[in-house]
């Protein structure tokens, strides 16, 4: 089994690895891996990053506006928020985030590095940033700001509404419920969500509703 395996490769670190090993490392990264591979926007947090990440994930606080996906053990830009810092600054799809604050993120979990974007207006986040015909990592100074989002829309394509939403932020829940309202009334008998730049679902796909 898979199990089994991954147990035989734990025991032969353990037992032939040249220097004693930091187990609690290995395990992190292995759950991380399996994590990213499965899907790129889940995170695995330690019990002090997880306390971390409750106190903070109820607080309004300024952003630079970039939707991460982890990729290969890194951050990678799948889009920035239109109108955001990080869109003004230039940043990409396809940029990857090497450090934030001159910290590697390399196998930081994701909802981590988020949280080390976000925190008051006006305050700076040093940002290295690798892209494709650079050999070495730019390091960009981006200024926190409050994110706009753009509202929730609705429109009908033949006989199926399409909702688009750029974020799943807990008040956006009854714009798209109005949303579904109004489609449905013109007559949609079929209905799909665009998460077009969400950073809590897929990039640029659409859910049958």
């Amino acid at each position: 089994t898979n199990l089994g395996v991954y147990s035989e490769v734990l025991s032969r670190i353990k037992a032939d690895y040249v220097e004693e090993p930091d187990m609690k490392a290995v395990t992190v990264g292995a759950i991380n891996g399996m994590l990213e591979s499965l899907d790129p926007h889940a995170s695995y947090l330690n019990a002090d990053q997880y306390k971390q990440y409750l106190k903070a994930k109820d607080t309004k606080k300024a952003d630079v506006g970039l939707i991460l996906a982890k990729r290969f053990g890194y951050m990678a830009v799948e889009d920035a928020i239109p109108g955001s810092p990080a869109a003004k600054a230039g940043f990409a799809t396809g940029d990857v985030i090497e450090s934030l604050n001159n910290v590697s993120t390399r196998d930081m979990p994701l909802a981590f590095a988020e949280q080390l974007l976000q925190g008051d207006a006006g305050t700076t986040v040093e940002i290295g940033v690798l892209r494709v015909q650079r050999t070495e990592a730019q390091k960009m100074s981006v200024v926190r700001a409050a994110i706009v989002y753009a509202p929730v829309t609705g429109k009908m394509q033949g006989s199926t509404g399409i909702i688009q939403v750029q974020s799943l932020l807990p008040g956006r829940v009854k714009d798209v419920a109005t949303q579904i309202a109004a489609l449905e009334k013109q007559g949609a008998k079929k209905l799909v969500l665009d998460l077009r730049h969400s950073s809590t679902g897929p990039h640029e796909e659409g859910i049958a509703l």
